[in-house]
């Protein structure tokens, strides 16, 4: 086949019984029946190929209206265009894998709220509690400099 592929009705179906449908107008689902079924993106670049989804919405030409999820080499970031339209260089999430999960890193660029109430690190029992701007501690705090109100104390 040469050219463009216009299908007329709703759904494309492949041999496996998976499909890719557009029954609702302007949405696409993917389906499969397979338990560990999924939708692979790859790119097949051996040494640094960049497998990649841009979200863009409203208009492609604007600063910040663009979100890239990526994974290369074991490393996934969330970036988006707010410097330059298009480009995807301001990363704001990152996950640096790791064959042991939890020498893993995961590094958030700005602030990170929480909305739960709590923090806590796996494997042990001390806790920080956030709960109507008061932080309570389960456990010992440990103060090498503290700055309160300018002040080093």
């Amino acid at each position: 086949m040469s050219g463009d592929l216009k299908v007329t009705g709703n759904d494309i179906e492949f041999g496996n019984s998976e499909t890719i449908s557009n029954a609702t107008d302007g949405d696409f689902l993917f389906t499969t029946g397979t338990t560990t079924g999924a939708l692979t993106l790859k790119n097949s670049n051996t040494s640094d190929g960049i497998a990649s989804i841009e979200l863009v919405s409203d208009n492609g030409a604007d600063v910040g209206d663009g979100y890239e999820l990526k994974s290369v080499n074991g490393v996934f970031t969330i970036t988006s265009d707010h410097s330059s339209s298009g480009t995807y260089n301001d990363t704001y999430f990152t996950i640096t894998g790791n064959s042991t999960p939890a020498s893993s890193t995961t590094t958030i660029a700005g602030n990170m709220l929480i909305n739960g109430g709590q923090l806590g690190l796996t494997g042990d029992a001390d806790l920080i509690t956030l709960a109507s701007g008061i932080a309570t501690v389960a456990g010992e705090i440990s103060v090498t400099t503290l700055d309160i109100g300018g002040a080093n104390v």
